[in-house]
């Protein structure tokens, strides 16, 4: 049963960790987009959070890594960021965005073990956050001029206080026995991604696990399946392949652990909606 602190006479408690943060919103807007919207190339001079409401999509970082993100996840990009993301074709995201600077926020992202290959962050349970998310915008949408600049920071401190609880340091640190097996799955798919028999059965019995408890595992720390992540490394490494252009797609397909050309072609146009061939085109004659 919850405890209702406020039957009491008095209840107090000390504001042991005080951070000296402050957020300024700049733009706040939400999106229903469609399956074929173009990919989106975010460079802007300020933070951007996303908080998906339905439907997934891809991001692509600078370094050509590949993260999959989906209802309820929230992401964060930095000033400069240079991704790029966009819908899946199956089921293109819905989501609501927010722009914003501030002092403080480095740190802020410090405590919720934000970096580069960690700003997706999924929740067990992510409802309530999703409605009161509609609920800002509905709001958003009747706000006076000034009642928005509250009604926006007042949500980013939400959003950042959800992350805090869930993502802290300290809660992390309870998971690290979890996270350490994942760490050492993770080695041994960058080590093995070029076979072409690696399996997920393969790497359970490598580590003693059946396949499903392996998944499980693995999704609840990726946020992707370790199938997905052994395609998205493949790509990632076929992308640095195809920049030099003396290596064949079809050398560049054995190399990054495909038999089949054809199959490493139709799941590198999944990913990024072109060919091999014509990508590599593009490269060359942005040179």
């Amino acid at each position: 049963m919850e405890k209702n602190e406020i039957k009491k006479d008095l209840y107090w408690s000390y504001i042991s960790k005080p951070l000296s943060i402050n957020f300024s919103p700049l733009v706040v807007g939400y999106e229903k987009c469609k399956s074929s919207k173009s990919v989106i190339n975010s460079s802007k001079n300020c933070y951007v959070v996303h908080i998906i409401i339905e439907g997934k999509g891809k991001i692509v970082t600078k370094e050509n890594k590949i993260f999959q993100a989906n209802k309820g996840d929230i992401f964060i990009m930095q000033p400069y960021s240079n991704f790029s993301y966009k819908p899946d074709k199956k089921a293109p995201w819905s989501y609501i965005w927010i722009e914003f600077n501030g002092e403080g926020i480095k740190a802020l992202l410090k405590q919720i073990n934000f970096s580069d290959d960690n700003f997706i962050y999924t929740l067990e349970d992510s409802s309530e956050l999703l409605k009161q998310a509609i609920k800002t915008i509905n709001e958003d949408a009747k706000c006076s001029e000034e009642g928005r600049f509250y009604l926006i920071s007042a949500f980013l401190f939400k959003i950042f206080k959800v992350l805090t609880d869930n993502f802290s340091i300290s809660h992390l640190e309870s998971q690290t026995k979890q996270q350490s097996t994942v760490s050492r799955i993770i080695k041994y798919i960058n080590i093995h991604y070029t076979e072409p028999d690696l399996t997920i059965e393969k790497i359970a019995n490598e580590f003693y696990f059946t396949a499903p408890y392996l998944s499980r595992l693995f999704k609840s720390e990726m946020g992707v399946s370790p199938m997905q992540y052994i395609i998205n490394l493949r790509m990632s490494k076929a992308i640095e392949l195809i920049k030099h252009h003396e290596f064949t797609i079809s050398q560049i397909s054995e190399t990054v652990g495909y038999k089949n050309q054809f199959y490493f072609s139709k799941e590198f146009k999944k990913i990024y909606d072109d060919s091999p061939s014509s990508y590599r085109k593009k490269i060359k004659n942005k040179h």
